[in-house]
């Protein structure tokens, strides 16, 4: 893969150059900031790009999801980076990669690969990168806030996981869980 419609922050531009993908994030732009059918009914459609590639981003909006609908519909591969519905804020939740991900599905058909939390890929590449035998896989933890992705994740990778209560999972969500119950709960990270 050689380059990608983005739709995702700059960390992830940064991590897909790192391995030489070129990301492409905004194919053009409206004159008034509003885009009527006219504009879409001329939209250049880059041929280079090979997937559309979802992450968490906070400026989506009406043009990246018709761009990457467009993609989509062209048969370009549907990648993201996990499915979370919504993230922890200050002020109570917002908008995480998921309704992104519904959006695109809803208007395609398509379903992402996800290469991300709550499947194992990542655990797999971070082994193989540190030299981590199979064996030796009880000498790592996933730590994170969720239920249904990251203790997941460990869950998926068969590894142990740890559940920390400062973000979205609380204490009578892991009460009520069947499958993705942690092996240890913390009250928070702070030391």
């Amino acid at each position: 893969m050689k380059k990608v419609y983005l739709i995702g922050g700059q960390g992830f531009a940064d991590e897909l150059a790192e391995f030489g993908v070129e990301s492409v994030q905004t194919h053009t732009e409206s004159a008034d900031g509003v885009y009527d059918t006219s504009e879409f009914a001329d939209m250049k459609v880059d041929g280079e790009i090979d997937a559309v590639v979802v992450g968490w981003d906070t400026s989506v909006d009406y043009q990246k999801l018709c761009y990457a609908g467009v993609l989509l519909q062209m048969g370009k591969h549907f990648i993201a980076s996990n499915p979370d519905i919504y993230d922890p804020m200050p002020y109570g939740i917002a908008p995480g990669t998921g309704p992104t991900l519904i959006t695109l599905t809803t208007i395609t058909g398509k379903e992402p690969e996800i290469i991300g939390k709550p499947y194992p890929n990542q655990v797999n590449t971070f082994m193989e990168d540190k030299g981590i035998e199979e064996k030796e896989k009880r000498r790592i933890l996933v730590i994170g806030d969720r239920l249904d992705t990251d203790i997941a994740l460990g869950r998926n990778a068969s590894i142990d996981a740890a559940l920390v209560l400062t973000g979205i999972s609380k204490m009578e969500d892991v009460e009520k869980a069947e499958k993705n119950v942690p092996k240890y709960i913390l009250e928070s990270l702070k030391v």
